[in-house]
């Protein structure tokens, strides 16, 4: 294995790594997404990375849904690129929490919830890994509102959210999202159940279909 130094090597980048890969985003990085945007330009769809001798991703997809790319790929100057693919990140996962929290709370609460997840320290020590926290509000969004009004409409929400959560790659965060979601519902229907609503079968179909849509998605 050669270590995250040899990608600057590449570049005939002359500062110098501090700790490769940990210290700095940019040590971590750039080198990184440079290689991906090189090979993208030169019209080829990198799946593996020569420098690290390994997989640039598990999956493709996990490149194409990763919003810090896009931006890296579209423009030219890569100071701006990154700082752009990261703000980006950052406003879809506040505007993922907005969502949530306006189901319940009102606009000037939810915009503070909002900010407040977007500057969360999770976001700041893992700022070019977070995708797994951009989608957990969103899909935690689709399953709420699912749960208050039934429209099947976003059991395709919860499907693509599960989706995305899943291809962030950060495995262990997006199952412990998972478990929550998987408690959010149960404690929904345990809720009814004690509020002496009326509990039919019907009822207890639409409280599983989630959890069916969830499967679809793995």
């Amino acid at each position: 294995y050669q270590g995250w130094s040899d990608r600057w090597d590449d570049l005939n980048f002359k500062g110098k790594v501090v700790h490769d890969g940990r210290s700095d985003l940019l040590d971590g990085r750039y080198p990184y997404l440079r290689y991906i945007k090189d090979q993208w330009d030169e019209g080829h769809f990198p799946k593996w990375h020569v420098h690290s001798n390994a997989p640039i991703y598990y999956s493709p997809y996990q490149m194409i849904i990763n919003p810090q790319f896009a931006p890296f790929l579209v423009f030219d100057n890569h100071s701006i690129a990154i700082y752009v693919g990261v703000l980006l990140q950052l406003f879809i996962a506040a505007l993922g929490m907005y969502f949530l929290c306006r189901t319940t709370f009102s606009r000037p609460a939810s915009l503070f919830a909002a900010t407040t997840y977007m500057m969360s320290g999770f976001g700041a020590a893992w700022l070019f890994d977070l995708t797994v926290q951009i989608w957990i509000p969103w899909l935690t969004w689709a399953v709420l509102v699912y749960l208050k009004h039934w429209n099947p409409r976003y059991l395709a929400y919860i499907g693509m959210f599960t989706v995305l959560l899943i291809y962030s790659v950060f495995f262990s965060v997006a199952g412990y999202a998972l478990y929550m979601i998987g408690l959010l519902i149960c404690s929904w229907g345990l809720a009814d159940i004690i509020s002496q609503r009326k509990v039919t079968l019907g009822y207890n179909a639409k409280l599983f279909v989630p959890f069916v849509f969830i499967g679809i998605a793995f």
